[in-house]
Order: C-alpha cells, then sequence, then structure tokens
C-alpha cells in the first residue's frame, strides 16, 4: 500500500485571507498509524 500525504507551509489561502497550514501531529500521527499497519 501507498500513500500520499501532502502538506503546505503556505499561511493564507489565496487571496481569502482564510488560514491554513498543518499542525505536525496532523501529519505525524496517521503516518505512525499507516506505518505500523
Amino acid at each position: 500500500m501507498k500513500i500520499l500525504m501532502i502538506l503546505t507551509s503556505h499561511d493564507e489561502l489565496g487571496d481569502t485571507g482564510k488560514k491554513t497550514g498543518f499542525w505536525l501531529e496532523e501529519f505525524a500521527a496517521p503516518y505512525y498509524v499507516f506505518k505500523d499497519a
């Protein structure tokens, strides 16, 4: 099984002013679940 997880370092979504980005745990928690499966 292969899984592609895409992250962004942008802090806003285009010109909308909406906040974006990620917390490290949002990546790390599922990563280890998939890795250990």
